[in-house]
């Protein structure tokens, strides 16, 4: 009978099976979940149901409820929801991205384009449990950075890091100076919040500096020189002390040459 059945049922249903008081005759409790729901599941009821040899008559009642409780189970693990929150961050110590993003998201699993070519600096999206894949690009230069990640268990944050891009920037200055004097800079880049162009000694980190001023002053800048005379660095400095342009190396001179 249960063969029959199973060759009428369409195809793409969850089939488990439950059985009653087939171990324990008398036993209104003997109720087991042999094969849990599922796709493709039919030969394996087919294998348990000519296993098994019933020895009572538990009321079908308790049977379906058990069935349902089980089948509930099932239902809600598959279709939790999660709270994931999208970033990006230009570099692997760099502040979050908080524009200019373009967000695609697939889930692994079916294969399912969840999100696609979204502007947007952060994604705060629900998902159900499962494997995703997302991609990130940061349209102002094109630069790209991709992460699969797994959905379950609890809320999580994942971060795409975008490789941190150094655009081209020049600097003019006059060749030597007055030690302490203040000079002329000229300069181009990318102007990002908190450039700015230092005055340093050859060889110390891009973080140190003698004097600085922002790039936000303007394209014709002014810059004071070390109070010693020697030879120094000018740099454009991003943020995050990343120098962009080779160094320029001039003269600080005192005042009497």
């Amino acid at each position: 009978m249960i063969g029959e059945l199973l060759t009428t049922l369409p195809e793409g249903l969850q089939l488990g099976l439950t059985a009653y008081e087939y171990r324990q005759k008398g036993n209104c409790q003997d109720i087991k979940t042999i094969v849990m729901s599922g796709p493709d599941t039919r030969q394996a009821i087919m294998n348990a149901v000519n296993a098994i040899s019933p020895k009572g008559k538990t009321p079908l009642s308790t049977a379906g409820i058990a069935a349902a409780v089980q089948l509930r189970y099932e239902e809600d693990k598959a279709t939790a929801i999660l709270k994931i929150d999208l970033n990006a961050r230009d570099g692997a110590d760099a502040p979050i991205i908080d524009a200019d993003l373009v967000w695609t998201l697939t889930n692994q699993d079916g294969g399912v384009v969840v999100l696609e070519n979204v502007l947007r600096a952060q994604i705060l999206q629900e998902l159900e449990e499962g494997a995703y894949f997302a991609e990130v690009l940061r349209s102002r230069d094109e630069a790209m950075a991709e992460l699969g990640f797994v959905v379950g268990g609890s809320s999580k944050d994942i971060t795409l890091i975008v490789p941190f891009a150094i655009p081209a920037a020049t600097l003019e200055v006059v060749d030597t100076a007055v030690a302490g004097s203040t000079i002329s800079v000229n300069w181009t880049g990318s102007s990002d919040q908190n450039d700015h162009i230092t005055v340093a000694e050859i060889g110390n980190k891009d973080a140190d500096y003698v004097n600085y001023t922002y790039t936000s002053e303007g394209a014709f800048l002014t810059l004071k020189m070390p109070p010693e005379p020697g030879t120094y660095e000018l740099r454009y400095v991003m943020r995050q002390d990343k120098t962009v342009s080779p160094a320029l190396q001039f003269r600080s001179r005192s005042n009497d040459l």
